[in-house]
């Protein structure tokens, strides 16, 4: 098995909006299309506590949360300037929404067919309106997503893991995450161009 790891970056060209706060930077677009999105249940591993993240804040007495994963085309001036990944994670306590930060890619050997994803998303990353807004006031939250397909190029599963020290997580997903959820492969719905996203 190969592997390629790709940091993702958003591609700007000079005429782009760039709005700095103290703290934050803010890209500002015309328009967001969603390319791709999937949605689908998640619960806890048996044997894994996840009580010490912000999941736990956001799930019932049962621990579900309802995961969506999407691709949006960002444009300006009706040029498409790049695409970002999102990640919302909810529950009956509320909701957290990030983009992606890193991936790491697995193929099977000899081919361009991947075997697995690894995507980062952390709350240091937005989507606000129609601004990507960067911010790194602590604390910063992440999630992981891990997604392993067959050589039909078919998702079977999903895996995630939740942080509350993002910074920390962001090093920590290079050397491999723990697993602390498992999606119900049975409620996937998804919809659009999966292989929109700009690795």
């Amino acid at each position: 098995m190969k592997k390629l790891i790709l940091p993702i970056a958003l591609i700007l060209v000079l005429t782009l909006t760039i709005v700095v706060y103290a703290e934050s930077i803010s890209y500002d677009f015309d328009e967001v299309n969603v390319v791709y999105a999937a949605s689908f249940t998640a619960k806890p591993i048996a044997g894994v506590d996840p009580s010490g993240t912000w999941v736990a804040d956001l799930v019932g007495d049962d621990k579900t949360v309802t995961v969506t994963y999407g691709i949006v085309e960002l444009k300006k001036g009706g040029e498409v300037l790049g695409t970002e990944e999102f990640l919302k994670v909810g529950g009956p306590n509320g909701s957290k929404r990030f983009l992606i930060n890193s991936a790491a890619y697995d193929y099977y050997e000899g081919t361009t067919k991947y075997n697995r994803i690894r995507s980062f998303f952390w709350s240091a990353k937005k989507l606000e309106g129609t601004s990507v807004v960067k911010d790194f006031t602590k604390p910063i939250y992440s999630a992981s997503l891990s997604r392993k397909f067959d050589e039909s190029g078919n998702m079977y599963s999903f895996f995630l893991s939740f942080s509350n020290e993002g910074e920390q997580a962001s090093q920590d997903f290079w050397q491999g995450d723990t697993p602390m959820y498992e999606a119900d492969t049975t409620s996937i719905v998804d919809s659009g161009n999966e292989t929109a996203r700009s690795a």
